[in-house]
């Protein structure tokens, strides 16, 4: 009976451990742009990553891209989606869009620059790869690094 038992045991831990599965990246996008005034120029970022298991509450908030924080909003009055989550029976498969710009010339003119409401993001902690995503799991914060730009479309050149 002990032998059962311990068996049992084995066996549960085993399929647990096999279907504790991590988040892992699907896509990961990276296309720079230049163009329009002087120089302006960026980079438009899309990123799909999936997490098995449906239950827990998940909500992302920040991504870094490099030191460049970009807060993620389901809407904002005047703004726009920039990440969804979507849900099936095993998966949760979170999209999100970021867009990083560059100025080579803000020193030489003033720009106002609107401050984001929530004050400023925290710095992140130490990462490697291209992007960390922060997000709450049930109310405890949690990080995912995105290791690598799985591709890269040709650059857009506009007039």
């Amino acid at each position: 009976m002990r032998s059962f038992c311990s068996l049992l045991v084995c066996f549960f831990f085993f399929g647990y451990h096999c279907c504790a599965q991590k988040a892992k990246t699907i896509e990961a996008t990276q296309q720079d742009w230049s163009g329009g005034i002087a120089g302006r120029r960026g980079s438009n970022y899309d990123f799909t990553v999936q997490i098995p298991g449906t239950k827990a509450t998940m909500i992302p908030d920040t991504i870094w891209i490099g030191a460049d924080a970009i807060a993620l909003d389901k809407k904002e009055k005047g703004g726009y989606n920039n990440y969804s989550i979507r849900k099936t029976k095993n998966t949760t498969t979170i999209d999100i869009s970021a867009r990083v710009s560059k100025d080579d010339y803000a020193d030489s003119y003033p720009v106002h620059v609107k401050e984001d409401p929530r004050g400023k993001r925290p710095v992140p902690p130490r990462y490697k790869g291209v992007a960390l995503v922060s997000y709450k799991l049930n109310g405890k914060r949690r990080y995912y690094t995105i290791e690598k730009i799985l591709q890269r479309p040709d650059p857009i050149n506009y007039p």
